[in-house]
């Protein structure tokens, strides 16, 4: 006969067993820190520099695939011959990215078509989509898609943006897609109101292979699988790590800052030498800080990350001063640059695709 439990004991099953209960019924999905997920692949261009033998032979052992950037606009990475070379002499399957600067339909089959040429073997496509949008956007996003789909063989077309921007595209022009690749750089999985299949949770994930911080993506829970990515060929990276989904019962313990800066590829592709016309708002071409600017605003180049200590929040909005969403009081942004408008200077971040004030009665230095 067992002994009877002391009534204490009892007393902590029973709160343990309700804990439990409560995680079956209601799921870890937007509860799991983003420290602790492996990420699955890396995304890399020019601004991080060129992949040597070592790195490559490294990075296979890090992620099970790499997203390489082909384009900015119609600017070709520089490292991109480079960057295949090495993928395809270690093995490491790999998928590729154009920037998009498209303003019609007829842009955006133009610059589907040269992502295509410029990497005709790699194992999927994506459409990454972050600047201004204009009456067109969703027709020529529409078509990004289905001219890249006609073209290349059948493998998987995905569409890749910040979630405020992601949110303002037609549910009709998401399933165009066969996959969406989101980026929030939040400390809690994002759960918006449609389907994504890949998470790019940081761009502050030091990988050793690399030897520097760099945007890294987790397949979120019920996203695609790995084989939806890298195919099921037995060329693919073996290593004994995860898979790199998501598992709520059991996440991985990688290290990673969490503190957010512009270092991120997809942030950086604005500051190349094609030209940049998706600037959010109407900054002037030669803004000037006065002294009554800085006295109302941050202007600081070296902030990263603004504190929300208004009262009522701050307003989040599109860089066509549409509205999109709204950070309360204690809320931690992170942000890419300050932009001047007018007499006012505004937080940018252009991987979520919002700005919103950086006046120092509403947000403060983090």
């Amino acid at each position: 006969m067992k002994p009877k439990k002391p009534f204490f004991s009892i007393i902590l099953s029973t709160f343990l067993l309700s804990v439990c209960s409560l995680t079956f019924l209601f799921g870890t999905k937007a509860n799991a820190s983003f420290k602790d997920y492996q990420p699955v692949s890396y995304d890399i261009s020019e601004w991080q520099g060129k992949i040597t033998d070592n790195k490559a032979q490294a990075l296979k052992n890090e992620v099970k695939f790499v997203i390489l950037r082909v384009q900015d606009g119609m600017y070709k990475d520089k490292q991109l011959s480079n960057n295949i070379s090495m993928m395809n002499k270690y093995n490491i399957p790999y998928g590729v990215y154009g920037f998009s600067r498209y303003a019609n339909a007829a842009q955006a089959n133009e610059e589907a078509q040269r992502v295509y040429n410029l990497a005709p073997d790699a194992r999927f496509y994506v459409n990454d989509y972050e600047i201004a949008f204009n009456s067109k956007t969703n027709q020529a996003t529409t078509s990004w898609a289905n001219t890249m789909r006609s073209i290349n063989g059948g493998k998987p077309v995905v569409l890749y943006s910040g979630m405020y921007k992601m949110n303002a595209f037609k549910q009709s022009t998401l399933n165009a897609y066969d996959a969406l690749w989101l980026a929030s750089y939040s400390k809690y999985m994002p759960q918006p109101s449609y389907s994504y299949d890949l998470w790019q949770f940081t761009s502050q994930y030091y990988s050793s292979a690399m030897g520097k911080k760099l945007d890294a993506n987790v397949i979120p829970v019920n996203g695609k699988p790995l084989s939806f990515w890298i195919g099921n060929n037995s060329d693919t990276n073996t290593s004994n790590q995860s898979d790199g989904s998501i598992n709520p019962n059991n996440n991985s313990t990688s290290d990673n800052n969490s503190s957010q800066n512009s270092n991120s590829d997809q942030n950086n592709n604005s500051q190349n030498t094609s030209n940049n016309n998706s600037n959010n708002g109407s900054e002037n071409n030669t803004p000037v800080v006065t002294a009554s600017m800085k006295k109302r605003f941050y202007t600081s180049k070296k902030i990263t990350a603004l504190r929300v200590i208004g009262k009522h929040g701050v307003n989040l909005y599109s860089s066509d001063g549409t509205k999109v969403g709204h950070a309360k009081k204690g809320t931690i942004l992170d942000i890419d640059k300050l932009s001047i408008n007018g007499t006012k200077v505004r937080a940018v971040n252009d991987t979520e695709g919002y700005y919103f004030s950086a006046s120092k009665k509403l947000v403060k230095k983090h």
